[in-house]
């Protein structure tokens, strides 16, 4: 019989430590502490006049990474590409009518450029084919908002 109570009270206790880690982990829930730590949200905004191109933008932590493909899957293109990049509004590159042959879905118009966090960046780029016809035109600003976080 003594082995039983011996258990029994061991029991208890657990069941006694379990239950208050719940009421604990509960309160948690129920009052949360207030944090004043601050995250980055990178907003893009984009707009474009001529759809022959979709584009797509990746920011990861130290660059950005743009993407022009066709919107036909079948299209093989010779295109000139003028594209204006600034940080915090001052140029860091300029880029007028570069050639970029063989364009296609598998072989997209790609550019990659550095990133520092807190700054503002936007890139002006136009497309155009080998007579001059606009293939796509568009503006991407990026910056941070900064959020707080409860």
């Amino acid at each position: 019989m003594n082995n039983l109570f011996k258990a029994l009270i061991a029991i208890l206790v657990i069941i006694l430590l379990l239950g208050a880690a719940l009421i604990i982990g509960g309160m948690a829930f129920l009052f949360p502490v207030e944090r004043s730590s601050e995250a980055e949200e990178t907003v893009v905004w984009e707009e474009s006049s001529q759809n022959e191109f979709t584009s797509e933008s990746y920011s990861y932590d130290d660059r950005f990474k743009f993407v022009y493909t066709p919107v036909n899957p079948n299209a093989l293109l010779d295109c000139y590409v003028s594209y204006h990049f600034q940080e915090d509004g001052t140029t860091q590159e300029n880029i007028d009518r570069r050639l970029y042959e063989n364009v296609s879905t598998e072989n997209p118009i790609s550019f990659e450029f550095p990133k520092r966090k807190g700054s503002r960046y936007k890139l002006d780029i136009t497309i155009e084919d080998k007579d001059g016809a606009v293939l796509h035109k568009s503006e991407v600003e990026i910056y941070s908002s900064l959020k707080q976080i409860k």
